[in-house]
């Protein structure tokens, strides 16, 4: 988003927060870190972080193995 200056006051992390949100509710099946870090283009350290503060809001949920 930017104003009319052409100035861009998005904030990354919030946008892969919503980008995350999106993966995962249009999918129909569980997923890996390591597939939600390549969708995202993340490391898989950094996806597995958004998922934990997901997590730890109760927005997400981990299968156990």
């Amino acid at each position: 988003m930017s104003d009319i200056r052409g100035y861009s006051y998005s904030i990354a992390s919030a946008e892969k927060t919503m980008r995350l949100i999106e993966i995962l509710s249009q999918s129909n099946s569980s997923m890996s870190v390591s597939e939600i870090a390549s969708m995202l283009d993340t490391h898989t350290s950094s996806a597995d972080r958004y998922l934990l503060t997901l997590q730890d809001m109760g927005y997400v949920r981990s299968e156990e193995r």
